[in-house]
C-alpha cells in the first residue's frame, strides 16, 4: 500500500479559486478565496439580481436560512436542494 493522502486545509486546495462579492458595508471584493476564507459570505449582498420571465427553464426565488436568519436567493432548484443540505448539516453541528 502506498503513503496516505497528505490533508491539505480547504483554502490551499482551491488557492487558484477567485472570489467576487458585495460586503455587508456595500464594498465589492474581488481576490484569491485565501484572502476572503474567513468572511462570512452570508451576509454578503446578491452579485446581481435573480430574474424570472415566461418559458424560463430554471425556478428562482428565496429561502429561508436559519444561520443567518435572512431570505437567500436562489437561481434553481438544485441550488435550493444544497443550500438545504448545508444548512442542515450546520444546524446539526451548532446542535451537538
Amino acid at each position: 500500500m502506498g503513503e496516505p493522502a497528505k490533508a491539505i486545509p480547504a483554502w490551499e486546495y482551491a488557492s487558484d479559486v477567485q472570489v467576487q462579492f458585495v460586503d455587508a458595508d456595500g464594498a465589492v471584493r474581488f481576490g484569491p478565496l485565501a484572502r476572503y476564507w474567513g468572511e462570512s459570505f452570508e451576509f454578503s449582498s446578491p452579485a446581481r439580481k435573480f430574474t424570472a420571465f415566461k418559458g424560463q427553464k430554471n425556478f428562482t426565488g428565496d429561502c429561508w436560512a436559519a444561520t443567518s436568519r435572512s431570505l437567500v436567493g436562489y437561481e434553481s432548484w438544485v441550488e435550493r436542494d444544497a443550500d438545504s443540505v448545508a444548512e442542515f448539516v450546520v444546524s446539526r453541528r451548532v446542535g451537538s
